[in-house]
């Protein structure tokens, strides 16, 4: 995988996904995964150190195989000026072996006590070495071809001496039920600011995490993704561009594309490779 511009390098989480979320091993076939989809987001200045709140639209266009690991998330950064932790949260086809669900990481830390599940049988939370360290939550939801609305919140009057609180929910806007996965302390500067999410770094992608003999084997997975807003819909995201994992002739069986308002991003199977990395102007 490579960067474009600020979005974060996304190797550690992949790999971090592979050992958390049921992914086989690399058993030295790690060039057969591939196929990735990602979305770098561009923001208005002003917010750069001022999010509270996003939302991420995300309709889910078909149900994908769930024995492999196929996997939506935004990485981005929670932080100030001076100290940042990047994190990230999205769904999974395949968690830890334990079916659909939703996931909620950052790095800097492997201590649990900046980590809150959302007190169900089905959510836990999870801590490893790798990568420096980091935290995450767990939970199990049956997504399904509904349209939802992942988001994450501050946990407003729950700031603590060592940081902040952020809340990640799941709206379903077929059913109108939000299911809420947990939550993720993040720590204050050494100045002793309190954290916000950032604009630099923030971006979208979707993953195979498993290795496969043949792209082909890689089930459909079909999605399109909305226009970002934070702050309650106070700020917009400006612009999104997209492109393919390097080397981008590897798999041809990925695609991205405008559609209208939306990003649509589509891998896996018979997909036919239509579309070049381009970009939208809201």
């Amino acid at each position: 995988m490579r960067p474009t511009r600020n979005f974060p390098l996304l190797v550690g989480l992949l790999f971090g996904f592979c050992l958390l979320s049921g992914g086989a091993s690399d058993g030295g076939t790690q060039a057969k995964r591939g196929g990735g989809l990602y979305i770098n987001w561009d923001w208005p200045p002003v917010i750069a150190f001022d999010i509270y709140n996003v939302d991420i639209d995300l309709s889910i266009l078909n149900n994908p195989q769930t024995s492999n690991v196929l996997f939506f998330s935004t990485q981005l950064f929670c932080g100030t000026p001076m100290a940042r932790t990047t994190f990230y949260f999205g769904l999974q086809t395949n968690v830890q072996g334990r079916g659909k669900g939703c996931l909620f990481s950052r790095w800097g830390t492997k201590d649990l006590a900046n980590t809150r599940v959302a007190g169900t049988s089905d959510s836990w939370s999870v801590s490893s070495p790798t990568e420096g360290g980091f935290v995450g939550i767990r939970r199990l939801l049956n997504w399904t071809t509904h349209r939802y609305c992942l988001r994450i919140r501050s946990l407003a009057g729950q700031d603590d001496k060592i940081g902040r609180w952020f809340g990640f929910w799941v709206y379903d806007y077929n059913t109108g039920v939000e299911t809420y996965v947990g939550a993720l302390r993040f720590p204050k500067d050494p100045s002793g600011r309190y954290p916000c999410i950032m604009t630099e770094g923030f971006g979208s992608f979707v993953e195979h995490a498993n290795p496969v003999n043949s792209p082909l084997n890689v089930p459909l997975w079909d999605l399109a993704v909305g226009r970002p807003t934070a702050n309650a819909g106070g700020y917009k995201a400006t612009k999104g561009n997209w492109w393919y994992a390097a080397p981008a002739d590897a798999w041809q069986n990925s695609d991205i594309w405008a559609d209208g308002k939306t990003i649509r991003l589509r891998m896996g199977l018979n997909t036919q490779r239509i579309h070049p990395p381009w970009g939208i102007v809201y």
